[in-house]
This record gives structure tokens, C-alpha cells and sequence, in this order.
């Protein structure tokens, strides 16, 4: 089985990231993962999104994380892929996006001025995948198609309540792809989401395929 997480932090760009690059693989090393999803928050919550820079130039550092991570798990074996969690400015809701790249970005400097229903148009022809994050938490308005793809039915984050029971029934009364992540950001986090591929998902862009396409085995510890 190919064990994956498609909901991980960085210390290095995520404020809420605590826990630093080499730790952050030697726990999932141990922990029996062969591949993680750098998820890290495109918002203004980084502070990277907030300084007085071009919007390339922010791009380009947002994804200082994911190279990190990508350098130093490779080399231990890892497959390390990137996403990004993205909040627009308006509406607090959370979105896990998989499939679009830094070129992507790049075009795209009002992105987060934006709506989920502009986003979601905008992105029919990348072929990407939205996929809403802890849809039932405080504050959060669960969204429908055609805007996103799918919900985070588990999120193994232990300091919030995600209500994963209402989203895993709201994804199925709704046919919505269903993902599971741990919402890594401390230690304790590592390990409690992911999904199981019967074989190796070794790009993004196999990973987008695999969620509209197959069936995984979702992780839920607890």
C-alpha cells in the first residue's frame, strides 16, 4: 500500500507550522508514510502574503517550504508533492487546491480578492482539484459543485472539531470526493489522516487522477 498525506504544514512558511523540516520526515518516516502533500496557507494569514513585495516574488518564497521538504525527504525516500490551502479574503472557508502550479500562480496576482466560484472557473482547464477543508468547523459555510470537487470528510487535527461525522455524511449525500489528512502542524498531529493507494502515486498530477478516479482507503485514528 502506498500511504499518503495530502494536509501537512510547514514551519518554514505556515505560522501555525511548528515542527521542522527534518523532524517533520523522520516522524512520518517512522510512521510507515511513502508520501506527504505540502499544503501550506495561501492567505493572508502567512505573513508572506502581507509583505510589501510583488506577487511573483511572493509566490516564489511561499514555495520555499515545499522545496525544503522535497529536498530532504526525497532523500529519504520520500514522495513529497505540493498543494496549497487556500482562504480567499472575504470568507473564512478553507480550501485544499491540488493541481495547479507555481506558472499557475504567477498569471494570477488578484487571487486572493477572489471567490471560490471565480477560482473554480478559472482553473476548469488546469484540470486541478478543490477540495474544501473541515467544511463543519466553527465559522465554516459547507460549500457544493460544481465549485469544488470534493471535502476533507477527516481531519485528524486534535485541537479543533472538525465534526468529521457531519462531513463524511454531507460528502456522501452530496457524491463528493472524500479525502482524509492529518491537518499536520505539531508532533502529536503526525500520522492521524491519509489516504491508502494500491499503488505508488509518484506526481500531482497522479494524485489529482487517483481522487477522481478511484476508491483509497481513508485513515481515521480517532
Amino acid at each position: 500500500m502506498f500511504i499518503i498525506d495530502p494536509h501537512i504544514h510547514s514551519a518554514e512558511i505556515s505560522p501555525c507550522g511548528k515542527v521542522n523540516t527534518a523532524r517533520l520526515i523522520s516522524l512520518y518516516k517512522n510512521a510507515g508514510y511513502q508520501g506527504l502533500i505540502i499544503t501550506d496557507h495561501l492567505s493572508t494569514y502567512c505573513p508572506i502574503f502581507r509583505e510589501k513585495m510583488s506577487w511573483k516574488e511572493k509566490i516564489d518564497l511561499f514555495f520555499t517550504g515545499y522545496d525544503l521538504i522535497k529536498k530532504i525527504g526525497e532523500n529519504a525516500g520520500l514522495v513529497i508533492l505540493s498543494g496549497f490551502e487556500i482562504t480567499f479574503n472575504r470568507i473564512p472557508n478553507d480550501f485544499l487546491v491540488y493541481g495547479i502550479d507555481k506558472e499557475w500562480l504567477y498569471r494570477h496576482d488578484n487571487l486572493l480578492d477572489s471567490t471560490i466560484e471565480k477560482f473554480a472557473e478559472s482553473i476548469i482547464e488546469t484540470g486541478a482539484v478543490i477540495i474544501q477543508a473541515h467544511p463543519f468547523r466553527n465559522r465554516m459555510i459547507p460549500r457544493e459543485k460544481p465549485h469544488i470537487h470534493g471535502i476533507e470528510v477527516y481531519n485528524g487535527n486534535p485541537r479543533h472539531d472538525s465534526q468529521n461525522q457531519s462531513a463524511m455524511k454531507y460528502a456522501k449525500s452530496h457524491s463528493m470526493i472524500p479525502v482524509s489528512g492529518s491537518d499536520f502542524h505539531q508532533e502529536q498531529d503526525c500520522a492521524r489522516g491519509g489516504m491508502k493507494f494500491e499503488y505508488p502515486i509518484q506526481s500531482i498530477d497522479a494524485f489529482v487522477s487517483a481522487l477522481k478516479n478511484d476508491t483509497p482507503a481513508l485513515i481515521q485514528t480517532h
